[in-house]
C-alpha cells in the first residue's frame, strides 16, 4: 500500500501539482505536521493510518482549509482488492 501512496504523489507531481510526501518530506517529524502543512498550504493529506485520520477528526481547531483522505485495502487470495 505504501507503493500506492508513492504512485500517487509521483502522479500528482507530475500533474503539476505541489506535492509533499511525509515519508520523505516530513521523516521524524510529528504526526501533526502533515496535517499542519496541508491546512496552512490549503492541501489534501493522503493517508494509510486510520490513526491519524483520528488526529485530525479530534484536532483542537478544528480543519478549515484542507481535506484528508483514508485510504483502506483489504487482502483478498494474496492480492490486494481496491
Amino acid at each position: 500500500m505504501e507503493m500506492f501512496l508513492g504512485r500517487l504523489s509521483r502522479c500528482c507531481a507530475s500533474a503539476a501539482t505541489d506535492v509533499v510526501w511525509a515519508r520523505t518530506d516530513s521523516a521524524g517529524l510529528k504526526d501533526r505536521a502533515p496535517l499542519e502543512r496541508a491546512e496552512a498550504d490549503e492541501g489534501v493529506v493522503f493517508t494509510l493510518d486510520k490513526d491519524f485520520w483520528q488526529l485530525a477528526l479530534h484536532r483542537p481547531i478544528r480543519i478549515r482549509r484542507c481535506g484528508v483522505i483514508l485510504f483502506r485495502a483489504f487482502q483478498s487470495a494474496g492480492a490486494v482488492r481496491w
